[in-house]
């Protein structure tokens, strides 16, 4: 069946995707526009999805998210590719939005949105700023995006080749690069709200989280896209070393809390109180990157 766009949700929980597909099919946009691929190591427990005219693709195992992406565009129809994560619930208007947006402008490569905690307590907002920063700007910007919720044109996708298939963090960030490197733009829009089911009701989640992110990401990205980084990244890069970048760690952290918090604030005056657990998660974070280096070292 033809159709104009294509909605790819990489999945590993079927008990989660089913309220995922849920808001996808409450679309705006007439039903017979768009198509929704799951990929998944499940297919099994997925049947009644399948009965509801969701396309499953079953996979031998749980790739990496680049690769589950990636095995889902490659059998999509539509020239229009939207990625969403199995956690996360799109409201009625998302795919309208972001496609609008795309529209705007020829070399708009990829559109990303707000992604925000699913009940909106204390912990869901902390972990917010704490591990998904870069989803909560409340201004239209040319920026790098997250990919839990985003919409990519397909000729931009095949430009870059895709995601990066091998990494288990930061692929998001990587292919952003990749865009930006062959000049096309990545478009950050606020009007639009994804909800999330992060399940970080608690600190200590929160700080396993951010301790696993440094920990699978590594300075893999920040090496390869060196020239196209911020300076605080490419300070890193430069003090990969083990003993330099222990050093680091806590300004880094702290740099990255006062940014943040700076481009925040206007939008969201509690930030300050979300602001001491945004400082122990990016330190965190880097204390992953710090142990990725030490065993890399040892190989």
């Amino acid at each position: 069946m033809k159709v104009n766009f294509s909605i790819v949700i990489p999945s590993g929980r079927p008990d989660r995707v089913f309220h995922t597909v849920q808001g996808l099919c409450q679309q705006s946009m007439d039903r017979t526009q768009y198509e929704i691929i799951i990929v998944t190591p499940e297919p099994g427990k997925m049947q009644e999805l399948k009965e509801a005219g969701v396309r499953i693709i079953g996979v031998e195992r749980l790739y990496a998210p680049g690769k589950m992406r990636n095995i889902g565009a490659s059998v999509a129809s539509g020239e229009i590719l939207f990625f969403i994560d199995d956690d996360c619930i799109p409201p009625p208007n998302w795919l309208e939005r972001l496609m609008a947006t795309l529209k705007g402008k020829k070399n708009i490569g990829a559109v990303g949105c707000r992604v925000v905690g699913l009940d909106g307590s204390f912990w869901s907002r902390c972990a917010d700023y704490a591990l998904f920063a870069s989803y909560q700007y409340h201004k239209r910007i040319v920026c790098n995006l997250g990919s839990a919720a985003i919409g990519v044109r397909r000729e931009a996708f095949e430009d870059v080749h895709g995601f990066d298939e091998e990494l288990l963090a930061s692929e998001d960030w990587d292919f952003s690069l990749k865009l930006k490197e062959k000049n096309w733009i990545c478009l950050f829009d606020p009007s639009v709200e994804v909800k999330h089911d992060h399940r970080c009701r608690t600190l200590k989640r929160i700080i396993v989280k951010a301790y696993l992110f440094g920990h699978y990401a590594g300075l893999v990205v920040q090496a390869r896209h060196s020239k196209n980084i911020s300076w605080l990244a490419r300070i890193s890069v430069r003090l990969q070393n083990t003993l330099f970048y222990s050093l680091m760690i806590f300004p880094y952290g702290l740099a990255l809390a006062f940014l943040y918090t700076t481009s925040f604030v206007r939008n969201d005056r509690k930030i300050g109180f979300y602001l001491p657990f945004m400082l122990i998660s990016y330190i965190t974070c880097h204390i992953g990157v710090f142990c990725k280096l030490l065993s890399s070292r040892r190989c």
